[in-house]
This record gives structure tokens, sequence and C-alpha cells, in this order.
């Protein structure tokens, strides 16, 4: 009976604190430069994070390159180069670099200009080729590419799925190929689908990739003059290992000209899509916005429009949503033109200012920067931009890439389970143990020495509480995905029902 009254407790705890998120402070922990700097060499055109480990890509340079950063390289929370990446193959002008994604041990990057440019990407893996190195893997190409195509302008990666989109394939309508691993032999990566939009058109430019489990998208800036759309495509919709389109997003106040899902401007998690519009003309010429989608808003499967986001402080010319990301319960979306030419990034963080709501967080700024937020990724509860042009100390123009980072629930004493989240299944452990004197990994966390598991324990675990991913989501393996702890409201309520039931017991 206990246990059930503290669960129903809890239950009601995190839905009364679903009205409004807890505010957040975010500081830049590390400006990542490589080692290698050339004031042309275009470091920060591309970026991506996946919890430790961090991407930047160098395209400009001759033939392009790009680096991997660590967290606790070089020191604790110090994040330090780990290797420089180039093609096996690459000549002069091949923009390697060009477009970036990470998953866990693995690494995809652009190549758009490659042989003529008919395009590539390539594969890296850690500790492919010894501990610690990032090999290269393969090499895709597009089984019917051509001069040209332009195939891995952009790139995605989940799991042990990968996307490729080629911006003038097909007329100029655009592609996006999927490969999959073990497809064609144990880990071979091979050629799964070609992806068209259903109402393709010559100049749609369909290409923006962004992948999350069995659910990718693909924008397309140029569609319905160059309003622009998105499209999401499901696996298994129509039969095993098929990939077919589930629905077309435009934006509810489309406009000729907004480029809604322009290069880079997608992003996905779970059941949740953001899409950029940094031509949206709300606030002035191209001030920019973004739009969040949902599943199974307004209906199952139909991918409905949630809410239109726009910066705080937006401005003529801001280009917000030029880049944008999501993870988990937050967003991030570039304005690289914002404060001419300076740039800015935004946070958003769903609940925030109401239930539902996505509200603005906090906006990420450097103070050496121009074009700060030409690219932007998030992973739980750490974020990364990229600056294509930032002063050095006599005046000269290189590209950096800045991490920032919040303290939110550290969500480490309480994950007893050891899942990455410390959510009900934790919880449950603890609950069983109550009153029991036990270890700290059974939920004895604030003294394990001298008391039994009680109230304090319960409170600790509650302070740190992130919840689970979403349910089939390969990323709720790899971030802990922090939300709002749990109200004080809900813990008077555990409390209450603690003192309550012990009462009656006397």
């Amino acid at each position: 009976m206990l246990v059930r009254i503290l669960l129903i407790a809890v239950s009601a705890s995190l839905l009364l604190t679903a009205s409004g998120a807890v505010a957040e402070e975010w500081t830049q922990r590390a400006k990542l430069v490589s080692s290698e700097t050339d004031f042309s060499d275009g470091f920060g055109i591309s970026v991506a994070i996946s919890g430790d480990t961090a991407i930047v890509g160098a395209s400009w340079g001759e033939p392009g390159s790009a680096y991997l950063f660590g967290r606790d390289v070089g020191g604790v929370n110090n994040w330090g180069e780990l290797i420089k990446l180039t093609a096996s193959d690459t000549v002069e002008r091949d923009q390697f670099g060009g477009d970036v994604a990470i998953w866990g041990d693995l690494v995809i990057v652009g190549a758009q200009n490659n042989n003529d440019r008919t395009g590539a990407a390539y594969l890296f893996e850690r500790n492919h080729g010894g501990p610690n190195n990032w090999g290269e893997v393969m090499k895709f190409t597009a089984s019917d590419g051509a001069p040209d195509h332009g195939f891995g302008a952009s790139v995605a990666i989940s799991g042990e799925i990968a996307i490729v989109g080629a911006w003038r394939d097909n007329d100029n309508a655009g592609a996006a190929y999927i490969y999959e691993r073990h497809s064609g032999g144990a880990n071979n990566w091979g050629k799964v689908a070609t992806l068209i939009a259903s109402d393709a058109a010559t100049g749609d430019l369909f290409h923006a990739v962004a992948l999350s489990g069995d659910t990718a998208i693909v924008g397309a800036k140029e569609k319905n003059a160059r309003a622009g759309a998105a499209y999401v495509f499901g696996r298994n919709e129509n039969g095993e290992n098929t990939w077919e389109e589930t629905v077309k997003l435009t934006a509810s106040d489309a406009a000729d000209g907004d480029r809604f899902g322009r290069s880079d401007a997608v992003g996905l998690w779970g059941d949740t899509a953001i899409v950029g519009s940094f031509g949206n003309d709300d606030v002035g010429q191209r001030s920019g916005s973004a739009y969040l989608f949902d599943r199974d808003e307004g209906g199952e499967n139909t991918w409905g429009e949630v809410i239109k986001i726009s910066a705080s402080d937006a401005a003529d010319r801001d280009e917000f949503g030029s880049d944008v990301a999501i993870s988990g319960e937050r967003a991030i979306v570039g304005a690289r033109k914002n404060e001419d030419d300076v740039g800015a990034a935004y946070v958003f963080g769903r609940d925030q200012g109401g239930l539902n709501n996505w509200g603005e967080v906090i906006r990420l700024t450097a103070s050496d920067t121009y074009f700060f937020g030409i690219a932007v990724d998030i992973s739980g509860d750490v974020a990364i931009v990229g600056a294509a042009s930032v002063n050095n100390d006599v005046g000269e123009l290189f590209g950096a890439a800045y991490i920032f980072s919040t303290d939110g629930p550290p969500g480490s004493l309480g994950d007893l389970t050891g899942n990455g989240f410390v959510d009900f299944e934790d919880l449950t452990v603890l609950l069983a143990n109550w009153n029991q004197d036990v270890a700290a990994s059974q939920g004895n966390l604030v003294d394990p020495s001298t008391t039994p598991v009680n109230f304090e324990d319960l409170t600790v675990l509650l302070a740190e509480w992130t919840g689970p991913g979403p349910a089939g989501s390969p990323e709720a393996a790899l971030r802990a995905e922090a939300v709002p702890e749990p109200s004080s409201l809900g813990l008077a309520a555990l409390g209450l029902a603690i003192i309550f039931l012990r009462r009656r017991r006397r």
C-alpha cells in the first residue's frame, strides 16, 4: 500500500511540475579551435555532439577536414582534440566536412564535391584500427550518382542507420539515401532505400536530413516558390525494411521565400521534429522562425504543428532558424546574422512558460565571433555552436566552436539501475528497500552506514529525476535528457503520505 501511494504521489508531482519548467543557467565551458588553424579553412561550418564527444567540420580547406573533441581530454571537464579526420581519397575542393553527424562511436562526414561534385560521405568508427583511433570504415556513394548531384551535402546517423542527402539529384528535385549496418553482409553498410518526395519537382532541392530510430525527415527548402517543405518517412510502414513517406510538413503560415527546411534546418528526436525557416519575415526581412511538430498532434502519425517559435530579440535579417537541433525536452536554434552578423543561438525548453509550450530558456553568444550560430547541435544538457569567423589576437579571422552546458539534475547518484536515467525503475528499487539497511546502490543514498532507506534518500533521488527517453528511440540508450525535477508540492505530498501511513500503523 505504501509503495502504491508513493507512486501515485510521485506521478502527481511530475504532472504538476509539467505546468512550469525550472529555470536553467547555461555556461560556456570551452572554445574549440583546430590544432592546424587556417584562417580560410571554415572550421565551425558544421558541428555535432553526442554525449562526451563533439565533431567540428572545416570544409573550406583543401580538401577539407573534421576534428573530434572529447570531454575530460587534457583535464577534468576540458574539451581536448582527439583526432583530425580526413578521407582516404579526397582531393582539393571536395568540401569534406561540409556536414557532420555523430552517434555514440560512429561519425559520418559529407564531401559533396567529391569526384566532380558527384559527392560522397565517409563513415568513421571509434577503435577502428586501434584503441581510441577513429578509423574510416567505408565510403558511401549513390548507386545512381552523377556529376553535380551533391551527394553528402547533408548527413545524419542514428544507431545502425545512416542517411545522406543529394541536393541536385533527380534533376535538382533532390533525393536522400538510407544505409543500414549488416545490410549485404556482416558490418557492411548497404543501401536499403532511396527517398524521393511524393510530389517531387525540379528545383525543390530535397536533401536536408535528420534521423531518429525508424523515422527520417528530409527538408526541401525551394518547394512551393521557396516557401519550403519537409517530409517524414517511416521504416516498416508498408513492409519489413521499407521506408515510406508518412506526411508532408509545411508551416501553418507558409509564404514564398520562407525556405522552411533548408540545409541543416531540420531536427528529429523521438516523436518530435523541428524545422527552421530562416526566410520568414514576421519581424522584418529574414528575421526567421522555427516550427515544432509532434507525431500524434492532431491524430495518430499526423505530425501536427505544435508551435512556431522565434527569438525574444528577433530583428530584421537575423536568419533565426538557419540551423536547428533537438534533444529530449530541449531545442536549439541558430541565428547566424543576429546583431549585424555577430550571431546568436537560442535554447528552448518544452513546458517553459506553460504546459507543452516551447519557451526560450536562454540566448547564447560569444564575445569574439562573426556568424555565431551558423551551426548548432545539442545532446542532453550540452550544446555546441559553430562560428565561421572569430577574431584572434592579431585580428585575423579563424573559425571556432563553443561548448555550453547547464547544471541540470545530475542523474548519477540516483541512477540505481545504471540505465543512464533517474526514473521509475530507480524509484521502484528504492521503494522496494524502504526502511531496510542496504547499500547505496540499492537506494540508501544519504548514509548507508547508519540509517535505513528513508525520506531523505527519496528526496535525493527525486532531485536527480531525469525521466526516460522516448520509447523506441536509440538516443534513449545514450543520452540522459534532463526534465524538470519534481516540485516541492509533490515532495510535500510524498511526505504527508508517509506520515499518514505511519500514524495509521500505530
